[in-house]
């Protein structure tokens, strides 16, 4: 997984610059194009209500608290108002995890958990980890950050499957292309047997359930599978090849993935090749090492 990028138009929006006294935390709020702040002066300097708000490398950030006690705890993207607004955040209310001392339900001071709630609402509580899930107004993060029993304040970032980052990491397109330029081939692992050890595959994945993507045609991706998943030793797998879990899928999908199911979009590092299903990871997502061997 991966956290979503933050991209910044650089073009500039006048239509701001008026002069007028503007409340920041109203006007960010109903800006739709955080790149209107594009060209301000670092620091802002537009009004009192505008001097929290500051200019770095074309984002806008925002000093939450003037305590460098609660700066320290406080998670730097919570600061970065470009990058909340880009990424679909709500300025009136972010969705945090705090990282606690001790888990909730063991803290010695009962009063923490009415404190928390005085400041934010609590969205989920961790039995046994030291983190609590909370939604907070974002001029009380510094706030939140104060609190004795807080270590560090964590924007809950929304993370994605990153299988575009993970083809272009180990087949560079500007290489690849350069070799089948000086080679006169065109290189998609046709005829190559990649086995994938792992959580099993989902052979009837649209990526993965043939070599051509054409229903008329037999032509499997996946010609071989078996399931190493044995509990008791006795010889007999307690869990069939399919994929039970989605790693193994994916690996498949990133090693071979005809691209089928994204439109072409993502495609695997060798699109022709043959896949053997090897299972060594349950469908809980663990396994032993005399399973692999």
């Amino acid at each position: 997984m991966c956290i979503r990028d933050s991209v910044v138009d650089s073009s500039l929006s006048n239509s701001f610059y008026s002069g007028e006294e503007n409340d920041a935390t109203n006007f960010l709020n109903g800006v739709s194009d955080i790149s209107a702040l594009g060209e301000l002066s670092h620091p802002l300097n537009m009004g009192s209500s505008l001097r929290s708000y500051f200019m770095s490398d074309g984002n806008v950030y925002k000093f939450l608290s003037e305590n460098p006690s609660e700066v320290r705890k406080l998670d730097p993207l919570l600061t970065n108002v470009t990058f909340l607004m880009d990424n679909g955040y709500n300025l009136s209310e972010v969705p945090v995890i705090l990282s606690l001392q001790t888990p909730l339900r063991k803290l010695a001071s009962p009063s923490f958990y009415e404190e928390i709630k005085k400041v934010a609402d609590i969205r989920y509580v961790y039995e046994n980890l030291p983190f609590l899930s909370v939604d907070v107004p974002y001029d009380k993060l510094g706030e939140l950050a104060g609190l004795p029993s807080v270590v560090k304040v964590y924007l809950d970032v929304k993370v994605e499957v990153c299988l575009n980052e993970s083809v272009s990491i180990i087949k560079n397109p500007d290489r690849w292309a350069e070799i089948e330029r000086n080679y006169g081939l065109s290189i998609n692992g046709k005829g190559v047997v990649i086995a994938i050890l792992d959580t099993g595959i989902d052979k009837f994945h649209p990526d993965l359930d043939d070599l051509d993507d054409d229903p008329d045609t037999d032509d499997p991706k996946v010609i071989g599978e078996v399931s190493f998943i044995d509990y008791n030793h006795d010889g007999v797998p307690d869990e069939t090849p399919q994929d039970g879990y989605g790693h193994g899928t994916h690996c498949a999908s990133i090693a071979a993935g005809t691209g089928e199911a994204s439109n072409y979009t993502l495609v695997g590092v060798a699109p022709g090749a043959y896949l053997l299903n090897v299972k060594v990871l349950n469908n809980e997502g663990w396994g032993w090492a005399s399973w692999v061997i």
